[in-house]
């Protein structure tokens, strides 16, 4: 497994439209075991045989095509990953980073 940040954003006129337009890939991204660390920023452990591009393709067939997805690989590296006031603890954070991260 790799970790990766994933976040995404949805026009407006979409949110506007469908107040629902997050449930379908919110539900994809926790069946992945993926953790919400903001508002649309989502820490998802993916395999090794893929990529940051496989998982934009899988985050797509859940979203709507207006919106815009980018996903990187996070590695496990203390002097360039920090955090404060996530969503989930401190702890569960830390823990994805040392099960999934990488090192460099």
């Amino acid at each position: 497994m790799a970790l990766y940040l994933l976040s995404y954003d949805v026009p407006k006129e979409d949110e506007k439209s469908d107040p629902g337009v997050y449930n379908d890939l919110d539900d994809f991204l926790e069946s992945q075991n993926a953790v919400r660390i903001l508002q649309t920023a989502w820490l998802v452990p993916w395999g090794n045989e893929s990529n940051a591009e496989a998982l934009v393709e899988a985050v797509s067939q859940h979203a709507e095509k207006s919106f815009q997805v980018i996903a990187c690989k996070l590695f496990l590296d203390k002097r360039s990953n920090f955090w404060r006031n996530l969503r989930e603890s401190d702890r569960d954070v830390s823990d994805l980073f040392s099960r999934h991260a990488q090192p460099l």
